[in-house]
């Protein structure tokens, strides 16, 4: 069953529960009533936006694409290939083959952003391919 996770803010040492979700939250709590349970305060993560995103699919991997001479149909296999060569591999003898450490859809918005400059970095470094960032071209 998913764990929902409910919005509140911190002020001066004390929690204070968003009204928004008030009944899904008491709802949760009568279901573990009587059960020990664990509390994790902290604060939201942001996940990579829908704009990085695009920009990295729309801007960055057919560049790089068209550098490598990958197809349009490969962009995957450069996807992952890039995750790999960034953040590195971890061998699964259940798949018998190397798997990438890091998938870009769990990333925050600071740590897309960091792959987001090495890529740039990398790409012009290692194979004299400029990508321009976000704002930089039209």
């Amino acid at each position: 069953m998913p764990v929902p996770v409910f919005r509140a803010r911190v002020r001066e040492g004390r929690i204070e529960w968003s009204e928004q979700d008030a009944a899904r939250r008491r709802e949760w709590l009568r279901r573990l009533s009587g059960r020990e349970v664990e509390v994790i305060v902290r604060p939201p993560s942001r996940k990579r936006s829908n704009d990085q995103n695009a920009w990295l699919w729309g801007v960055a991997y057919p560049l790089l694409a068209e550098t490598f001479g990958y197809e349009r149909h490969e962009h995957a296999l450069l996807h992952y290939g890039l995750l790999g060569e960034c953040f590195g591999t971890v061998y699964d003898q259940r798949f018998g083959r190397a798997l990438v450490r890091v998938g870009s859809s769990q990333m925050t918005t600071k740590e897309f952003s960091d792959y987001m400059e090495w890529l740039v970095r990398w790409a012009a470094v290692e194979h004299d391919c400029r990508i321009p960032l976000p704002g930089e071209s039209a």
